[in-house]
């Protein structure tokens, strides 16, 4: 929950605001346009979640040395890391997965229990 914040938190901070940044960019034309359009948001999207992981690194670490958590469970959230700095579907799909709290917050809804069968689906391949 604390990661998913920190998320936002920085896309939130990094976000372009004028309106220019919310224009569509233009069609591509052939095959050779999309495929650059895809290589550049992949690229775009793993620059921003290096950078992610690079702010939020210190504060994650530092939190989780104050929590008393087992080898394996700082082993597993390492592999999540990594996978999401790979843009490993499974990464994805388990924080998909897991509990949101921002869903109805501003009608007082404090609960959201995530998607279990996703959640159990998500393994490491």
């Amino acid at each position: 929950m604390f990661v998913f914040y920190i998320v936002l938190f920085f896309l939130a901070g990094t976000t372009k605001t004028n309106a220019e940044a919310w224009k569509s960019p233009p069609m591509p034309e052939n095959q050779t346009q999309v495929l650059q359009s895809w290589k550049q948001l992949d690229k775009s999207i793993k620059d921003g979640l290096q950078s992610l992981i690079k702010t939020a690194m210190p504060v994650v670490l530092e939190y989780s040395s104050q929590l008393n958590l087992s080898s394996q469970c700082i082993k597993e959230g390492l592999q999540l890391v990594s996978g999401l700095r790979g843009l490993k579907r499974w990464a994805f799909s388990f924080l998909d997965a897991s509990g949101k709290s921002l869903d109805g917050i501003m009608s007082g809804t404090v609960t959201s229990l995530g998607e279990f069968d996703q959640c159990l689906r998500a393994s490491v391949y």
